[in-house]
């Protein structure tokens, strides 16, 4: 990971002791916050290296974004693969090759429709975090297993490497500004549940650090309840604020939170599983949640 500049870091160092000097109470955890600002800028700042590196999948991605129809150098290939899969009735690589067809031409034909089905793969993974154990039982039964549970188990893997497939256009959505903009975000989420200053306050402080730091940025703290995650990087969430365009979260968070709370509710009488679900709940963070 790369290191912060001594001038950055001073710029930082300055930003937070403004807080603290309006929030004497959690002094105490002033060193914490100084943490986690240098931490979140090392990694946007290296994703920002990265997106402006030859990287061979950044130059791809950059192609596709100039042009979607590069995308059919790869359907070509698919199609060849699938022919081939065919002849020799390979059944597994046949459906996977058709899932890859058939996402790089939604991508092409309908982003719209590419970014809603993907949002609702991810929410359905996330909001049913015992998926994998049920799978994994059902595998393990040594009796003879039902054409439902045959086919609950083929649909599990298509979703799966479906979801794995969205990852090849995981750049796709990200420039400079989006990445400082998801920046902003994060820390005025961050100031917002760790201090007690007002919103403004917090808005006014961290504008004037992206200013000195020469990446100006807007927080529109009267939009944070209506945020989404743009896209994932490793485990980092890239924050945007509503557009005009219908745009669908990576995650529904909503839908997730009524999915978790029908679970915590149907095994209320089991209390293993009851705590289980409270817990995976509360590690939850919603995207648009403020103070």
């Amino acid at each position: 990971m790369m290191k912060i500049k001594p001038a950055t870091q001073q710029i930082i160092d300055e930003c937070i002791d403004e807080i603290y000097a309006l929030d004497n109470i959690l002094k105490a955890s002033e060193q914490k916050t100084k943490e986690f600002f240098i931490n979140s800028f090392k990694l946007h700042y290296n994703l920002i290296n990265f997106i402006s590196s030859d990287n061979k999948q950044i130059q791809e991605t950059n192609r596709i974004k100039k042009d979607k129809q590069y995308l059919n150098k790869y359907i070509s290939a698919f199609e060849k693969n699938l022919d081939y899969y065919l002849n020799i009735g390979y059944e597994q690589n046949i459906i996977i090759t058709k899932i890859n067809i058939w996402l790089f031409n939604l991508y092409k034909e309908d982003i719209e429709d590419f970014y809603k089905v993907q949002s609702s793969i991810n929410t359905l993974f996330i909001a049913t975090p015992d998926i994998k154990y049920k799978i994994k039982m059902l595998t393990r039964k040594k009796r003879r297993l039902s054409d439902k549970e045959k086919l609950y188990i083929t649909n599990y893997k298509s979703i799966s490497y479906l979801k794995e497939a969205f990852k090849f256009f995981k750049y796709t959505p990200l420039t400079n500004k989006n990445i400082i903009t998801s920046l902003s975000i994060l820390l005025y989420k961050y100031l917002m549940t760790q201090t007690s200053i007002k919103k403004n306050q917090a808005k006014n402080i961290l504008e004037t650090m992206f200013y000195k730091l020469d990446l100006p940025t807007t927080l529109r703290v009267d939009q944070m309840n209506q945020i989404y995650v743009k896209t994932q990087i490793e485990n980092i969430l890239i924050y945007a604020y509503p557009s005009t365009k219908k745009i669908y979260s990576l995650y529904d968070f909503e839908n997730i939170a009524q999915q978790l709370s029908k679970n915590i509710l149907k095994y209320k009488k089991d209390s293993h599983k009851y705590q289980k679900y409270i817990n995976y709940a509360k590690k939850i963070y919603p995207p648009n949640s403020t103070k």
